[in-house]
């Protein structure tokens, strides 16, 4: 049985987006109107139409979806009326010799969209529709026509969820504010982030702090952190921060440091060196952050921007690493040892990075280090 996506607004439940709407109606014409699906998203003239359908006696239908109040949905329709009646590329599926209907489908109605059909000619027909759920277990969609107030058949929405590992503690009230104004993306990504890191080892405990979840080995160590904020573009959304490491040269022992990720959850693209604390600290930070990687050509472009493509860090790393393993010294186990870069570092070769490949591979490092 299929499934959609639904969040919470409020006290009040609706479709995570107008796709899942056009989902859901698209999947259920036949129950909802006793309609014929022809096709969906149909271009015409710059336009999308949602839903084109058609009766059991050819008489076509056109349908527009929203999950929130619009006050120029009769307007809309009657462009794809006006637009489809000249252009009609559907052959026999329908016959134009018959009135076109026209069907909007909406949360709420505005009071604009009842003047607006009061004084037209065409056949419109409005309907608001409401998800009711029973103990946030079971989700039903009802729907009535806004004139007559018949109502359709009320149908079960099955709410479309991540498989979560029962093995993991409950999600926090906080992750859940976070996961509420996730897009569906960064809704399955924040879920496989958090059981892969609290998978990862059992004394890595999950806290919540201030606005952010926190992960630690033993309740000391931070490894990996949740919040929601600003990303590098400054637009709001959930944020990753990982503690990933650095080194100057061969004879220094390795920096471990708070990175935000900008990732969409899937994929990673950069690492920010994220600066926190007072002017001074904040100065310190910066010139500690340019002094490591000055020395290394492929990364003095990128300076003095803290932020590092993820492709160019791994590279950083390989070549420190390799550095070290090719060094004719006495001293190489004890500089492997201050490094703390494992040897897995030179399979990391490759321009685009999975964000579990990025966090998998921050917790192996981080491991290593006691405080």
């Amino acid at each position: 049985m299929k499934s959609y996506w639904l969040e919470q607004q409020g006290l009040d439940w609706n479709f995570k987006s107008e796709t899942e709407l056009e989902n859901f109606i698209f999947d259920n014409l036949t129950n909802l109107f006793n309609l014929t699906p022809i096709k969906r998203q149909y271009y015409l003239k710059g336009l999308y139409c949602d839903i084109l359908a058609h009766t059991t006696d050819q008489q076509l239908v056109i349908l527009e979806l929203k999950i929130v109040q619009d006050r120029y949905i009769v307007q809309q329709l009657t462009r794809y009326f006006h637009y489809l009646k000249n252009h009609n590329d559907l052959g026999d599926l329908v016959d134009f010799a018959k009135p076109v209907k026209l069907i909007g489908i909406l949360p709420s109605i505005h009071p604009d969209n009842l003047i607006d059909i009061q004084y037209h000619q065409l056949d419109f027909e409005l309907y608001e529709y409401s998800i009711q759920t029973q103990n946030y277990n079971y989700f039903y969609f009802e729907c009535s026509n806004i004139a007559n107030k018949i109502k359709l058949p009320v149908l079960e929405i099955v709410r479309h969820d991540i498989k979560i590992n029962t093995d993991l503690p409950p999600i926090p009230s906080k992750l859940k504010t976070i996961l509420g104004k996730s897009s569906q993306l960064q809704y399955q990504g924040i879920l496989k982030t958090r059981e892969q890191i609290l998978s990862f080892d059992n004394k890595i405990k999950e806290e919540v702090e201030s606005n952010h979840i926190i992960y630690r080995f033993n309740k000391k160590i931070p490894v990996a952190e949740i919040g929601y904020g600003n990303n590098l573009r400054l637009e709001k959304v959930p944020i990753l921060f990982l503690w990933l490491p650095f080194t100057k040269n061969l004879s220094y022992s390795t920096i471990v440091d708070r990175m935000m990720i900008s990732t969409d959850w899937c994929r990673v693209s950069d690492l920010f060196y994220n600066v926190k604390g007072n002017g001074n600290t904040m100065r310190a930070k910066i010139k500690r952050f340019d002094l490591i990687f000055t020395g290394v050509p492929k990364l003095k472009e990128y300076l003095p921007s803290p932020i590092i493509p993820i492709n160019i860090y791994f590279d950083y790393l390989r070549t420190i690493y390799e550095k070290l393993e090719n060094a004719d010294t006495k001293d190489v186990a004890e500089k492997f040892e201050k490094l703390k870069i494992s040897s897995n570092i030179k399979n990391f070769n490759k321009t685009k990075y999975q964000l579990s490949e990025v966090v998998n591979f921050g917790l192996n490092e981080r491991k290593k280090f006691k405080t």
